[in-house]
C-alpha cells in the first residue's frame, strides 16, 4: 500500500492517492507536489473555531522523515548554501540531517531558552501558532556566530504558518550580515506566512521552498473544511 503506519492520529505517508485508503475522521489529506500524499492529525486553535493540520517533525515515524527529506533535498542542493540553520523546535531534526547529507562538519541550532552564557545581541523576539504565551525569544549561542557571520545560509524548518518565528531568525540572521538564500520547508499552512516574510523584506516570500500546502480549516458542523487562500489560487 506504500504507507508507513496504520492510521489513528499518527502522520501517514503514501506513494500516491491511488495508494491511500479513505481518509479517516479528525485527519486531514494533504497532497504534495509528486502527487505522494500525507496524512495529518487536525488539531483544533484554543478558539475552538479553526485548526491546523499538523506536522512536527519530532513525533512523526522516522519513515515519514526519510520521505520528506528525500523529497527536499533535490530543491536544496542548487542553492550550495555555506552552513545550514534549524529554527526551534520541529527543523533542529530536518536541519542536522539535511546537512549530514550535503557533507557538512556541523550545522546551527537556534534555540527558544535562554541559557546562561547567551548574549542579548543575539536574540530576537518571536511567535508561533503552536507556542502559547507572548515573551517569546529566538537565541544564537554566541559561541556559534561565526558560523553564519557573512555566510550563505539556508534556513530549514518543518512547517510554516504564521512565520513569526522565521522571520525572527531572519532578523537574527541578517544581524550578522549573513546571506540567507532560501527557507525550506515540508509544507506551508495558510497564507499570513506569506505577508509576514514580505514584511522582512518585500518578496522574501518568494524564497520559501516546500513539498506541498495546508489550507486553513474552519469549523463546518462537527467537521472542518478547508478555507481557500492565496496560495491555493496561485
Amino acid at each position: 500500500m506504500g504507507s508507513n503506519a496504520p492510521h489513528g492520529n499518527n502522520v501517514c505517508f503514501f506513494a500516491s492517492a491511488s495508494d491511500a485508503p479513505p481518509v479517516e475522521d479528525g485527519m486531514f489529506r494533504v497532497t504534495l507536489d509528486d502527487d505522494s500524499v500525507l496524512d495529518l492529525p487536525i488539531k483544533p486553535l484554543p478558539n475552538k473555531r479553526a485548526a491546523i493540520a499538523l506536522l512536527m517533525s519530532n513525533q512523526v515515524s522516522f519513515s515519514v522523515d526519510e520521505q520528506l527529506i528525500g523529497r527536499l533535498l533535490p530543491k536544496i542542493v542548487p542553492l550550495a548554501p555555506d552552513v545550514i540553520v534549524g529554527v526551534p523546535t520541529s527543523g533542529l531534526h530536518y536541519a542536522r540531517v539535511i546537512a549530514e547529507h550535503l557533507g557538512h562538519h556541523h550545522y546551527v541550532a537556534l534555540g527558544q531558552s535562554r541559557k546562561f552564557w547567551f548574549d542579548d545581541r543575539y536574540s530576537e523576539p518571536a511567535s508561533s501558532i503552536t507556542s502559547l504565551g507572548t515573551n517569546r525569544h529566538l537565541y544564537l549561542d554566541p559561541n556559534l556566530a561565526e558560523r553564519v557571520a557573512g555566510k550563505r545560509v539556508l534556513l530549514i524548518d518543518d512547517a510554516i504558518s504564521t512565520a513569526g518565528t522565521a522571520q525572527a531568525a531572519l532578523r537574527l540572521l541578517k544581524r550578522l550580515e549573513a546571506d540567507t538564500v532560501a527557507l525550506a520547508v515540508a509544507l506551508t499552512e495558510g497564507d499570513r506566512w506569506v505577508h509576514t516574510l514580505n514584511e522582512f523584506e518585500p518578496g522574501w516570500a518568494d524564497n520559501v521552498i516546500s513539498l506541498g500546502h495546508i489550507p486553513a480549516l474552519k469549523r463546518s458542523g462537527k467537521g472542518w473544511q478547508a478555507v481557500p487562500d492565496a496560495i491555493q489560487k496561485q
